[in-house]
């Protein structure tokens, strides 16, 4: 739902929170039980192979996870977006004017300054164009009914 607030407009996301994390994570957890069933019933030469494959999936897993700690993903709860700026989950996000906010089929991309944020859980392709505007600092016009991009 949309609401146009004094100095920009409030979304509220309807989306599930995705953690990717987790799913490798778990992945992992159940390989390196294969792992160790391999190394209890296998002669040492598959052992070692099974271990450096093994050790190969981590080391790739680490540099994901690091790569995530400067993406943030947001699919619910409350947003409230301002000219070069939007406050979620009671973070303040001020964007420098070379920010780049790019739209998808189902998500509003904002990079800057090496960090990107993914926002989806919008109802409607509107809020999107809504959100994306007001960002990017166009002003808006609140009539009784519907909002107009100036």
């Amino acid at each position: 739902m949309l609401k146009v607030v004094d100095d920009g407009v409030s979304i509220t996301l309807v989306g599930k929170d995705k953690n990717p994390l987790f799913m490798m994570a778990s992945g992992l957890i159940v390989l390196a039980v294969v792992v160790a069933v391999v190394a209890m019933t296998m002669p040492v030469k598959i052992t070692i192979g099974v271990m450096a494959v093994f050790a190969v999936l981590i080391f790739g897993f680490n540099i994901y996870k690091n790569r995530l700690q400067y993406q943030s993903h947001v699919a619910s709860g409350q947003i409230t977006i301002k000219n070069h700026a939007f406050i979620t989950n009671g973070q303040h996000i001020k964007l420098t004017n070379n920010a780049q906010i790019t739209l998808t089929d189902t998500t509003l991309i904002i990079a800057d300054l090496g960090r990107s944020w993914h926002i989806s859980g919008f109802e409607t392709d509107k809020e999107r164009q809504v959100a994306k505007s007001v960002l990017e600092g166009k002003a808006l016009q609140k009539n009784e009914q519907a909002i107009r991009i100036l």
